[in-house]
Parts: structure tokens; sequence; C-alpha cells
């Protein structure tokens, strides 16, 4: 592993104890699994454009010096990130992720996606700082409101480790994040180019266990898709989940 890249440990000994091969799950669109397919690629986006407004919030907090008005949100272009799920699956995640009813659940572990990352400086366009991938835990507001008190010099580890908090109504995501560091890019900044993702290469049959269908799609349009995900090469499991099929229990009197 490299100097730059490391396990966050808000993970568990038993984690440790299984070299990080433990099973984590993202639901995206049908349409994003053909993209990964074709381009042998995964988009990591950046913390910025992520939709819940609490999301970096510690950047976008108001700091001052005396007087003095401070400001982070500077660093907020440096900052990249991807959320995966250590659950396997639930109805609130199927329902928030996959609204169209055509989505598929993708299973991966924690150390492939670690590794993953490392690929990206294979092909890269501007230098990494440090990656790291970890656990999200989960505060009330008034809990965050401390933790951001409580912190001293703001660095930019103290950003990248409030990118692993989150507000607590979303706990039921159980998340794991892989959130990537990047130095500003001064000649592209002056040029107010802002790169909205980056990209690290992947071979799908290595990097991607299994895919799972929405348990909401009917099972025509299941073989449909599956000859689709065959017909790009895609080697391992596929099946669709079985969350709502119904087996009546058997109650003998």
């Amino acid at each position: 592993m490299r100097h730059h890249t490391y396990y966050h440990p808000s993970f568990p000994d038993k984690f440790k104890q299984r070299g990080f091969h433990v099973p984590i799950y993202r639901i995206m669109p049908f349409n994003r699994i053909l993209d990964i397919l074709r381009n042998k690629r995964l988009y990591i986006s950046q913390t910025l454009q992520w939709q819940d407004s609490y999301e970096n919030f510690l950047a976008k907090a108001d700091f001052k010096l005396g007087n003095l008005p401070i400001s982070y949100r500077g660093f907020l272009p440096c900052f990249y990130g991807q959320c995966w799920s250590l659950l396997k699956e639930t109805d609130a995640l199927w329902r928030i992720y996959s609204p169209e009813k055509t989505g598929v659940r993708i299973k991966t572990t924690i150390y492939k996606l670690l590794e993953a990352s490392l690929n990206e400086e294979l092909s890269n366009e501007f230098a990494t700082k440090i990656r790291v991938i970890g656990q999200v835990k989960y505060l009330s507001n008034s809990q965050m409101n401390k933790w951001v008190k409580s912190q001293g010099l703001i660095t930019e580890g103290v950003l990248r480790e409030s990118l692993f908090i989150k507000r607590k109504e979303f706990s039921h995501e159980n998340e794991v994040r892989l959130i990537v560091n990047k130095t500003i890019d001064r000649e592209n900044e002056l040029a107010d180019i802002q790169r909205k993702f980056i990209q690290l290469p992947i071979d799908p049959n290595d990097f991607i266990d299994e895919i799972t269908f929405d348990p909401r799609l009917s099972s025509s349009e299941f073989q449909t898709y599956l000859s689709v995900l065959k017909l790009l090469g895609f080697k391992n499991k596929v099946d669709k989940s079985k969350l709502y099929e119904f087996t009546p229990y058997q109650i003998d009197w």
C-alpha cells in the first residue's frame, strides 16, 4: 500500500482480520452500469456535487479570527468521493437509488475499491495528495455543531475527516466512502476549468463480483437486460433481487 493511501480507523478489527475483503454495495441506474462495462471506468464525482446540503459542512462553515472572516470553500474542488453501503439491500435503498425501478446493485469489496483508486495514478491528469476509505459516522445536528467547534486549526486533513460525518437521519445507508484528495490544479483553476469527476480504470469482471437488478423489474425486462450485460462481456453472477417475492408460511395445526 502506498504512503498516501490508507484505510480509515473507523473500520472494526473484524474487517482488518479479513484483509478488508468485506462486501460493499452500490445501487445505480442501468445506463450507468452499461457505461462502466463499455468504458471500463468508475467515475468519482467532486463531493461538492453531492445533493445533501450538509455534505462538505465543515468547508461551508463560517469562521472568524477575531473580526476577520475565514473561508475554506476554496478547498471544495480538491475533494472527490464515492459512497457505498455495507448493507446488501433494504427497501429504502432500492426506492431512493432506483426510482425508475430498473436500477442495479453492484457488489465489490472494500479492498477492491481502494485498489481501484490506485489505478487512477496511471492515467492521472493532476496530482493526488491522499486517498482514504472508511465508514461514515452519523451524528445529530447538535453533535455536528459541537464537533465543528471542537476543531482547532482547520487543515485539509480535518476537512477530509469531516467527509466521513453525516446526519443521523441518513444512518439507514450504513455508508463506506472512498475520498480522493487532489492537489489544486492551478493552470486549470486560472482557466476556470473544473473537473467534476475523476476516472478509475477497472476490469469490470475483476472489480464487480455480481450485479443484482431491482426487485420490481419484470421477468421479461430482466431477461432482456441480462442479455445486454452478457453481450458487453460481463461474466460474473447476474440475478434479480427477491426482496418482494412472497412465500406463504406453512402452518401445521
